[in-house]
């Protein structure tokens, strides 16, 4: 398996629009996020998805705009939201061990409390955990049926998540998971991986 294909830019390499998103990037999710996982290589450029995106600053800047709105969408519980994110990444970049997706968010659900290693590991390899409560359980079910695509939601999932869910949350699951889709897609056409000697499962 080869390197990257979008390798991240080094901060002295990036043009005047490269660089506006750089630092509006590095700092919003720094004072989201913390320290949780690694942003920056040894050269100093953005990791992950953002490395992609440093190429196309223009449509990066309402692709991040989109992320914004997604993550804060009202309903979203924290569980079901990374239940959901885990179960579309592992779908797109499992072949190559996960992508830079799975990594942040194993860290960021790990800092939370939210799931065990072993959980996040079944749910990014395709296979439900016990454990997740009947939220997280749907949340699963309809994540990853809905990355497999093909046909229309079954009627009797659809009807499962708003018992479940709510119809609020139910519509937000399937937009997050869209919204992920976009990003796990490029992580497999980019070949992003978690960073440069680090792994994303500690066992």
């Amino acid at each position: 398996m080869s390197g990257p294909r979008y390798p991240a830019i080094p901060p002295e390499k990036l043009t005047p629009e490269q660089q506006v998103f750089h630092d509006e990037m590095k700092e919003k999710i720094r004072n989201g996020m913390g320290s949780t996982f690694t942003l920056e290589g040894k050269d100093g450029g953005l990791l992950g998805p953002l490395s992609i995106m440093m190429y196309t600053p223009e449509y990066s800047t309402h692709t991040m705009r989109l992320n914004k709105e997604v993550l804060n969408l009202p309903a979203l519980e924290p569980l079901v939201t990374e239940v959901a994110i885990l179960a579309t990444q592992g779908h797109y970049t499992g072949s190559f061990g996960g992508g830079f997706l799975t990594y942040s968010h194993s860290r960021i659900v790990a800092s939370q409390g939210l799931l065990t290693e072993e959980q996040m590991k079944k749910i990014t390899e395709g296979e439900k955990p016990t454990g997740l409560g009947e939220k997280g359980d749907v949340a699963f079910d309809l994540a990853m049926r809905l990355v497999k695509g093909g046909k229309p939601l079954e009627q009797d999932l659809w009807e499962r998540a708003n018992a479940i869910l709510g119809k609020e949350q139910t519509l937000h699951v399937i937009q997050l998971v869209a919204y992920y889709s976009l990003h796990g897609v490029t992580l497999n056409a980019g070949i992003i991986g978690a960073p440069e000697g680090e792994r994303i499962w500690k066992s």
